[in-house]
């Protein structure tokens, strides 16, 4: 299909880095370094942690944001948007957006959203007008 492998859920990003059920925040910080992979929040008791790219990835000729969400520092969730959605959100519609982003999913993904790994599938925040792809795997 595209970017994401549907038999086990990687995602490969340009470089070496694999988005996977088996990455941990280890593999994050070695790939991108302390200055470009940026904690937003942890929660101890829950294990929880929040971290992003500073900088957008490029893919193709489209320019992505990536946060991350791990479990006891093992990936569980991203969340990814292409930056240019973002910059226009104030002039796109809530049916723009998702038009844009399921036409992605259709592209990379197909017209399955959920595998034995996980799913990806769109996701969208209608007080701020804010659409994005979640790529969440199944973990326990």
């Amino acid at each position: 299909m595209g970017l994401v492998n549907l038999t086990n859920g990687h995602f490969e990003l340009p470089g070496s880095l694999v988005l996977s059920p088996t990455a941990t925040l280890p593999d994050f910080e070695a790939a991108f370094g302390k200055g470009a992979f940026q904690a937003r929040w942890k929660d101890n008791y829950s294990g929880f942690e929040e971290h992003f790219l500073a900088s957008p990835i490029y893919i193709g000729d489209e320019k992505y944001l990536f946060t991350f969400f791990f479990k006891y520092r093992k990936l569980v969730t991203t969340h990814f948007h292409v930056e240019q959605m973002n910059a226009a959100m104030e002039n796109i519609s809530e049916e723009e957006t998702y038009t844009y982003y399921r036409s992605w999913l259709d592209r990379e993904v197909g017209k399955q959203r959920v595998f034995p790994w996980g799913f990806c599938d769109l996701r969208f925040d209608p007080k701020s007008m804010f659409g994005y792809i979640e790529l969440n795997y199944d973990v326990n």
